[in-house]
């Protein structure tokens, strides 16, 4: 009989399962507006969870950064900026829009200090 239980990589559907009480109570922080931090031991299935909720998030773009190795500052700039790269297209398609609707937005000034 071959093991069900993946040991490495994202686990997804059919071997993603019993994971229904975790979900529910990450969906109740989402409505609500409130962060969440998952913490546990390497191996436990948080990014599996993570991910398999991404793909149900509906009129949000999700941000996944894995920061497993980050040990420098630059390092951690590089991986947050790779992981907010995926909302580039839904945040011009906003500002477009809100230029369109309410006029001109004004100056707008970003600041990154590497």
């Amino acid at each position: 009989m071959d093991n069900p239980f993946r040991f490495s990589g994202v686990v997804e559907e059919p071997a993603f399962f019993n994971r229904k009480k975790e979900q529910e109570e990450i969906w109740q922080y989402i409505e609500s507006s409130q962060n969440v931090l998952l913490s546990s031991h390497r191996r436990y299935g948080k990014s599996s969870l993570i991910l398999k909720m991404f793909k149900e998030i509906k009129n949000i773009t999700p941000v996944y950064i894995d920061l497993y190795g980050t040990t420098r500052t630059e390092e951690f700039i590089i991986s947050f900026l790779r992981g907010l790269s995926v909302i580039e297209s839904s945040m011009g398609c906003l500002i477009k829009k809100s230029v369109k609707e309410y006029g001109a937005l004004g100056s707008i000034l970003v600041w990154t200090r590497l």
